[in-house]
């Protein structure tokens, strides 16, 4: 059951709290509540089935620190299990919440998972979405981690080896915010290190703060340049490429072409450089 307080205000930050018990008809405060959220705007608290009972009465309290204006909606959530399929399509409500469930395989392609990827893109542009990552179902207590990452249209969450409580074969899970009706793409992926690019195939990279993650391309045709494009549309990264070994950074004694730090960028080599390199 989700109960959700929506701030319509720029500056409104209302908190929820929320009691079962009959001695406590106005709960106010994290000490006196079952369930709260205070964070900072819009709140999402949702409790688990098993945590209340049908037929039960639950005492709901908003309280702001200042005056504010919200929206307050309680409706049962359902739980979207990502694994059968790494491609979904659903049509959601507006002012809606959805718990998206992915389970991280042992293996992809015979080799051993490295990180794991939750990607929600709307059918029509500029419809916002929020997403948090939690790594248990308890979601009205733990620090969920917001979603980083902007693709042309959506919104993504990576989840990888060099992360705190990092697992595989384990269930994540995604809190899913959104706010129009709208036809949502849902992906969910697991990777390897050093996945391969396609020839003129686009394909939407995550790179989480102060991550490495590494591609691999082969040059099919040894007379023709090869040109490699990034467009960034969140964050500054930089780009390098190593002609025989995985570099350990863009600092690597191994790197043979780097390009300047930021958002769009290209690299070109020529078949001349690529003899040169090896």
């Amino acid at each position: 059951m989700t109960f959700k307080v929506i701030a319509e205000d720029f500056d409104s930050d209302p908190d929820i709290f929320i009691s079962k018990s009959k001695n406590n008809l106005y709960p106010s405060s994290a000490s006196n509540s079952d369930w709260y959220c205070e964070r900072k705007g819009s709140e999402t608290c949702i409790i688990q089935k098993g945590d209340f009972a049908i037929g039960e009465t639950l005492y709901i309290g908003v309280t702001c620190t200042r005056a504010c204006s919200y929206k307050l909606r309680v409706w049962f959530t359902p739980t979207v299990d990502l694994t059968t399929s790494n491609r979904r399509q659903i049509r959601f409500d507006a002012y809606s919440t959805y718990i998206l469930k992915y389970t991280i395989p042992d293996e992809v392609l015979e080799e051993q998972t490295k990180s794991a990827e939750i990607y929600v893109q709307p059918e029509h542009a500029y419809t916002r979405i929020d997403m948090s990552l939690s790594l248990d179902q308890s979601f009205y207590v733990i620090e969920e981690v917001p979603s980083a990452h902007v693709t042309s249209t959506g919104s993504a969450i990576k989840f990888s080896d060099n992360e705190l409580n990092w697992c595989r074969n384990c269930d994540i899970y995604v809190i899913l915010n959104v706010y129009d009706e709208d036809r949502y793409y849902i992906t969910s992926i697991g990777r390897v290190d050093n996945d391969e690019l396609s020839n003129d195939i686009p394909q939407d990279i995550f790179i989480n703060q102060f991550a490495q993650q590494c591609y691999q391309y082969f040059v099919e045709r040894t007379k023709f340049d090869t040109r490699i494009e990034v467009e960034g549309y969140s964050g500054h990264a930089d780009a390098y490429v190593s002609a025989k070994t995985v570099p350990s950074g863009p600092d690597s004694e191994t790197v043979d072409v780097r390009v300047a730090h930021g958002t769009n960028r290209a690299i070109s080599l020529s078949a001349g450089a690529r003899t040169q390199f090896g």
